[in-house]
C-alpha cells in the first residue's frame, strides 16, 4: 500500500513550468545545494524530481522510491506559503531555508547562506588526526555530537543526510580508509558535486565506495 501511494505521488502532474526569477548571484548556498533536483529551474521541486535526481546519482529504484516521500514530505509544508498542506508535496526552492532542521552542524545560517567558519570548526572537531576527511565512525560521532535535547526529528534528518552523503561521496584514502573528504563535502553543500557525479554515473565511470548504515542500505 505504501509503495503504491508513493508511485501515484511520483506520477502526479505538476503545473506548467515557471521560471523562479532568481539569478545565480542571488541564490544562497542552500538553494544551489538543491537546484540539482530542479533541472529546469522552475523554482519548485516535485516528488518525481526528487526521485529522478537520486536515480541520476546512481541510487537504486527501490532506494530512490523510499527516500522521495521522506524528503518531499519533510520539506514541503515548511516551504509552502499556504497553511493548508499541498498533498502533491512541492518543495519551493526560494523558501528552502525554512526547511533547515535542528541538531545539525549549523553550516547554513538562517537564510541558507554558508557559514564557512562554523563548517571549519565542526569539521576540524571530528576529523581526528587532521586527515582532511571523515571516516564513517567520525560521521556517526558528528551526528551524535550535534544533537539537541528532545529533537528526534532533527536527529533523524541529520542521520539521513550524513549517511547519504557518506555513501555517495566517500573515497579511499592512500592508506585504504574510506573518507568523506572535506572538498567533496563542500561540493555537496554548495551542490557542485552532484552534476559531476551524475555525469560519471551516466558514463559508467563513477565508483562508489561508501556504504549506508543499516536501514538505508541499497538492495
Amino acid at each position: 500500500m505504501i509503495m503504491t501511494a508513493v508511485k501515484r505521488l511520483l506520477h502526479l502532474q505538476p503545473p506548467a513550468d515557471t521560471d523562479d526569477g532568481t539569478s545565480e548571484e542571488e541564490k544562497t548556498t542552500l538553494q544551489r545545494h538543491i537546484e540539482f533536483w530542479d533541472p529546469k529551474g522552475t523554482g519548485v521541486i516535485w516528488p518525481r524530481d526528487v526521485y529522478a535526481g537520486f536515480r541520476r546519482l546512481g541510487f537504486s529504484r527501490a532506494f530512490s522510491t523510499a527516500i522521495t516521500p521522506i524528503i518531499s514530505g519533510g520539506l514541503s509544508f515548511n516551504t509552502q506559503t499556504s497553511k493548508i498542506p499541498d498533498p502533491r508535496l512541492p518543495v519551493y526552492v526560494e523558501r528552502i531555508h525554512l526547511g533547515i532542521h535542528t541538531s545539525d552542524t549549523g553550516s547554513y545560517d538562517a537564510k541558507g547562506h554558508f557559514d564557512s567558519k562554523r563548517f571549519d570548526e565542526v569539521f576540524a572537531q571530528y576529523d581526528i588526526g587532521n586527515k582532511g576527511g571523515l571516516t564513517q565512525e567520525e560521521v556517526k560521532a558528528l551526528t551524535r555530537g550535534q544533537r539537541e535535547p528532545k529533537d528526534p526529528k532533527g536527529w533523524t534528518g541529520s542521520w539521513i543526510e550524513w549517511n547519504i552523503s557518506f555513501h555517495l561521496a566517500a573515497r579511499e584514502s592512500p592508506d585504504g580508509k574510506l573518507l568523506l573528504y572535506k572538498e567533496d563535502l563542500l561540493g555537496i553543500m554548495d551542490g557542485t558535486l552532484f552534476p559531476k557525479i551524475s555525469k560519471e554515473v551516466a558514463e559508467g565511470t563513477w565508483v562508489r565506495h561508501g556504504h549506508l548504515s543499516p536501514g538505508l542500505r541499497r538492495p
